[in-house]
């Protein structure tokens, strides 16, 4: 991937508080448990039945979507994820 584990983390957060989640989300970050794969399963579960539309948010929100996306892509290709 092309960006941290940190700012991988903050994407998750940012998102989770556009679906009103984002303490319990930052609960899991804090705790590293369950996981990034995990909560990645978790918060596109949570973006699909609050049916999250990408091509009307902002800016922000959009790229964290993208990001998302890109190491859900990777895991599935890789089985792992490289940060920066």
């Amino acid at each position: 991937m092309i960006i941290t584990k940190e700012i991988y983390e903050k994407e998750i957060l940012r998102l989770s508080q556009h679906v009103g989640l984002e303490e319990s989300y930052k609960i899991f970050i804090d705790s590293k448990t369950p996981g990034l794969p995990k909560l990645t399963e978790m918060i596109v579960y949570e973006l699909f039945i609050n049916q999250f539309d990408y091509r009307s948010c902002h800016s922000d929100l959009y790229y964290s979507y993208r990001n998302v996306l890109e190491y859900a892509k990777e895991l599935r290709e890789k089985g792992f994820v490289d940060f920066k």
